[in-house]
């Protein structure tokens, strides 16, 4: 559904008082609708993003600075985060590091040494 059905539905299903006072003027349908769309569209691209977000472990290195744990990709020196599906599996994974090994989101920073 695009956000212009689901407005188109809303119109036709929505009831909005017309009534005003001094300090308040109630919205019209149409924009109340529009209003609704627009937040139901946020929401689900946010979804949508947590869905797809990974998670990496962090460990301490050189007093306060931190490097992710990493996996070779190639030739020596080529390594990559290691990525996790879910901040649980992050954590778990997390624990051989000890206590100061910290769970990041993935996304930022695309730091890998």
């Amino acid at each position: 559904m695009t956000k212009e059905q689901l407005i188109e539905l809303l119109n036709g299903n929505l009831w909005v008082s017309g009534q005003t006072t001094e300090s308040h003027t109630v919205m019209g349908v149409e924009r109340a609708a529009e209003k609704i769309a627009t937040k139901f569209f946020l929401m689900e691209e946010e979804i949508k993003r947590l869905q797809e977000q990974k998670y990496a472990v962090m460990v301490p290195w050189d007093n306060d600075d931190y490097i992710y744990v990493t996996r070779p990709t190639g030739e020596m020196y080529e390594v990559e985060p290691i990525l996790y599906d879910t901040y649980e599996q992050a954590r778990d994974a997390s624990r051989i590091w000890g206590k100061f090994a910290k769970v990041v989101n993935g996304e930022e920073d695309d730091t890998t040494n």
